[in-house]
Formats: structure tokens, sequence, C-alpha cells
């Protein structure tokens, strides 16, 4: 069955979303917030995210941004009530696959999911991996660079980075971030990664950062 996520602060829009959506034949989990949002992302890989632009403490163009960062061909369907439009462009600039303003009739939401499963899903430019198949993942293809999130389900960044370390993993590892653990960031960084970046994640200096230590590896 097709996964779609649904991510609104509005918990009876949610609901209506799920209920409208299931209805159609659709596996259908929610979230209340963009970081629940990512975390359902990561753990179900959605085929569809449908994002609310307008949250507290999390927006939907800074959701955009982290899910692009974990998958950048992932299709994501905005609801825009009221966005400016220097939010639309930048829902754009970070490829949105639509933009549907809320008061539309719920059938332009479907027939928007409808068209995009039925499009071929693009894969992933390199590979991902949860937490729990991640080491057995390296040891077969031995990447050049490893972007590790510290705050993973059932074995977290620093147990993931020890066992590569243990095992004389020799390509970079760059950390991404939302924790503010002190203990857990310096155990992290006794294990000797390139860098630590913390969430919401500045694409750009995240390019940037990968370039650079990649640069250094060849030198």
């Amino acid at each position: 069955m097709v996964k779609i996520l649904v991510i609104d602060d509005d918990r009876m829009n949610c609901d209506l979303l799920q209920a409208v959506l299931t209805r159609h034949g659709y596996d259908v989990h929610s979230a209340t917030s963009g970081l629940e949002g990512l975390n359902l992302f990561r753990e179900h890989h959605p085929r569809v995210t449908i994002l609310d632009l307008r949250m507290p403490e999390m927006d939907g163009l800074t959701v955009l941004k982290e899910i692009r960062a974990i998958d950048p061909h992932a299709p994501v369907i905005i609801l825009g009530g009221g966005a400016t439009e220097s939010q639309e462009n930048q829902a754009r600039t970070l490829r949105v696959t639509d933009f549907v303003r809320k008061g539309l009739s719920l059938d332009v939401l479907v027939e928007g999911v409808n068209r995009v499963v039925q499009q071929p899903a693009k894969k992933i430019e390199g590979a991902t991996a949860q937490s729990g198949n991640a080491v057995a993942m390296i040891e077969q293809t031995r990447p050049d660079l490893i972007l590790l999130d510290l705050m993973l389900p059932g074995m977290n960044g620093v147990e993931v980075l020890r066992r590569l370390r243990d095992n004389n993993f020799a390509g970079a590892v760059i950390i991404v971030t939302g924790s503010y653990d002190e203990e857990l960031l310096q155990d992290a960084w006794s294990l000797r990664p390139q860098e630590v970046i913390s969430k919401p994640i500045d694409l750009d200096k995240l390019l940037s950062i990968i370039q650079l230590v990649l640069v250094c590896r060849e030198c």
C-alpha cells in the first residue's frame, strides 16, 4: 500500500486529510509538528508528503529543506494558504512537487497525489540506510563520505560511528543533529567526525562542507 505523510499543525486538518486519502486506498501517517513529521519521514519513507507551509517552531520551508537533505527527490506537496510570492519562490527553489492553496476542493489535492503516485519514483543518488543495516551497507559499498544523523532509533549515530571506527572505516563522516545533549555531542566528537552540523540544515552550507571535506581528503 502506498504511504502518504501529512504534516500539519492543525489536528483537525490532519484527521480530515487522513480520512479522505485512506478512502482512496492510501496508507496515511500524520504529524502535527515539523520535528515529528521528519521522524515519520525517516521511518516510513512516504511516496508523497503533504506539508503545511505555516507551522510554529519549524515552518514548512524548513521542513522541506530537511526532507531534501534526506531525499533530494522525495515528492512534496505544500499546502500554502496565504503564502507570499517569496515563500512560493523558495518552495520552488527547493523543488516542491506541487503547491496547493488551502480552501480548494480536496479533490484537487487527491488528484495531485494520484498524479505523483502514478509517476515512476526517482531513486536517491547515493545510498541511505537506517541504523539497523547502516554498518552492513557501508561495509559493502565503502562510500567516500557518510552523512550520519545523530538521533537514530534503535542505534544512535554515536554507536554507528563507533562501529565504523572499530571496523577501520576510512571514509569521511559528517554528523547532522538537532540534539543539544552536550555529553552525546562530546561522545560524537571523540570519534573524530570531519564535522558536526546542527539542524535545521542550510543546504548551501552543507554542500560547501561536503566539497571541502572531499577536497581535503584528496590532498
